[in-house]
């Protein structure tokens, strides 16, 4: 039996950590499962969309602008990227406890909450 962290939004079933490839099943998986629940087709989309909708909302969320873009893990430019080298990990992780949030609250409106086994 494969083991692994279950801690990650992807686990791998052969390493304790991330997928590193394989993505497209993936995606594939949940496409499948977003058809199901949602009783029609649902248009094709792409990892990065998932990246474009956290950061569409993160703002009206309360995260600040800085942080949702070290939540997407893009580098600091300029001369802040130069000298602030503070990785706001904890920010990081209220941010994405924000977002989790947003996000159960859209499941629990849609009534497939428990069916996606969230957080309640």
């Amino acid at each position: 039996m494969a083991q692994t962290s279950q801690e990650w939004l992807f686990a791998s079933p052969r390493i304790d950590g991330p997928h590193l490839f394989g993505w497209f099943k993936a995606r594939d998986r949940v496409h499948s499962r977003m058809e199901r629940f949602a009783g029609m087709e649902v248009p094709r989309w792409h990892f990065h969309d998932l990246r474009r909708t956290f950061r569409s909302h993160a703002r009206r969320i309360g995260i600040d602008r800085d942080i949702a873009e070290l939540m997407l893990n893009h580098k600091r430019k300029g001369l802040e990227g130069i000298y602030d080298r503070n990785m706001e990990f904890g920010l990081r992780a209220k941010g994405f406890a924000a977002w989790e949030e947003f996000l159960v609250a859209i499941a629990l409106k849609a009534g497939v909450a428990s069916e996606l086994d969230a957080p309640l």
